[in-house]
């Protein structure tokens, strides 16, 4: 969606509203550590002076953009309240098309937001899922309701994928097509989850977090306080200080934002110098580079093995779900890396970012497409990009990540959701 600037020296009635809606414009655009209050400023046809009359900051409009989307959202959640699927499914897939831009605002900004409004947004967030955990306990009154609570994570994930790309389709078409997705999240038979419930601290953004912004000494966002810097959970550190240097970058990087990440900082959580660290890598930028690279052959290496091992389209398109879903899991930081720090690299590895991320993306929907010869190839790519917002979805988030239902539940919808039969050899990583 974007906004139309109001003629400059004009005094519209509502200035707030289109102040908002050019920041969420730019945020979602841009990127958050792109954006200066000039350029909203600009957006809006005014002075930045007169912009602070509105808004105290930067920090402040994104808390707005956010919360008071997730708000309308939750109110939405909470009014469907008794409905049956035929009305609760359609209403959350208009939702999702009336709100394109939540997803990635959530998914990628929501880190710089401040310290209560983080908290915020995770009530905002476990209150839409409680209530989408009722809703799937009634649309499938057999589940468990542990089991109805991990559908309740994957069905916003499902929805929200149109966040994460452009495509187009006639309202009367997309909004029955997403519906249809979020129905198999429903109607797919998971693994029981009864008896294993999520932490109650559930977003990437926890109590942690906002102790950490009045604690110098506890690093934000930092998944493993006192584990091996450098090392992967639960696993060994690398003998090599630069691959040390870059799995720490990552991590942080994903985590905090590479605007947020001096080069020094990398090297203080490994107890190297700068001078150490410089030997390395010339550049915080050269790290960065250096991640992409990493993420970027990982995915392509495997898609080849993947398809070198597939006895035909439909086996290949499976073994793709767990290849990624595995990548998704186990290399989390890497993963949240790619989804959020696109925006900081140079115009020129951008561009080869995107490009090479839409190429990944073909080779799904050229799969699909011969799985189903007669499916829309729009349709076929909205299906794709849900099934990799879904595994996106369990990196984003450890708890998620750590359930021991997540990966196979993953598997099982991301089947489901491109149209694959039922799994005959059992649920394996590839």
């Amino acid at each position: 969606m974007s906004t139309v600037s109001p003629a400059r020296g004009t005094r519209p009635r509502n200035r707030r509203a289109l102040i908002l809606a050019a920041s969420a414009d730019l945020f979602y655009e841009r990127g958050y550590s792109q954006v200066g209050m000039a350029d909203i400023a600009e957006a809006v046809a005014i002075r930045p002076s007169a912009l602070y009359r509105h808004f105290a900051g930067k920090q402040q409009l994104l808390g707005e953009v956010v919360l008071g989307t997730l708000t309308d959202i939750r109110d939405l959640v909470v009014s469907l309240d008794g409905a049956d699927r035929s009305v609760w499914l359609p209403a959350l897939a208009g939702m999702a098309l009336d709100n394109r831009r939540i997803g990635v605002l959530w998914r990628r900004e929501s880190r710089h937001l401040e310290a209560a409004d983080r908290l915020r947004m995770r009530d905002e967030l476990d209150g839409i899922r409680d209530r989408l955990a009722a809703l799937a306990l009634t649309a499938r009154p057999g589940t468990d309701v542990d089991t109805a609570a991990l559908r309740s994570w994957f069905l916003p994930a499902v929805l929200l994928n149109v966040s994460f790309h452009r495509l187009r389709l006639p309202r009367a078409e997309f909004q029955p097509l997403l519906a249809e997705l979020a129905g198999m999240v429903l109607d797919v038979d998971l693994p029981s989850a009864a008896g294993r419930r999520l932490p109650v601290v559930t977003e990437l953004h926890t109590r942690q977090d906002f102790r950490a912004d009045h604690n110098p000494h506890v690093q934000l966002g930092n998944p493993r306080q006192g584990a091996t810097a450098g090392a992967p959970p639960g696993g060994l550190a690398p003998k090599s200080r630069r691959e040390a240097l870059l799995l720490e970058a990552t991590r942080m990087f994903a985590d905090r934002g590479y605007a947020e990440v001096g080069i020094d900082d990398v090297g203080a959580s490994l107890g190297m110098t700068g001078a150490a660290v410089y030997h390395h890598f010339s550049t915080k930028l050269a790290m960065l580079q250096s991640a992409f690279r990493r993420g970027d052959e990982w995915l392509w290496a495997d898609l080849t093995r993947t398809l070198g091992l597939a006895t035909d389209p439909t086996d290949g398109l499976r073994r793709l779900v767990r290849s990624y879903g595995s990548f998704a899991v186990h290399s989390a930081d890497l993963v949240n890396l790619l989804i959020t720090e696109t925006n900081q690299l140079p115009d020129a590895g951008r561009r080869r970012a995107h490009l090479s991320q839409r190429a990944y993306l073909d080779e799904w929907v050229h799969l699909a497409l011969a799985v189903h010869p007669g499916l829309d190839p729009t349709v076929a790519r909205v299906r794709v990009h849900a099934v990799l917002t879904a595994a996106n979805q369990v990196a984003r988030n450890r708890p998620l990540r750590q359930h021991p239902a997540a990966l196979s539940s993953l598997y099982l919808i991301g089947d489901a959701l491109l149209g694959l039969p039922p799994e005959t050899r059992g649920l394996q990583d590839p």
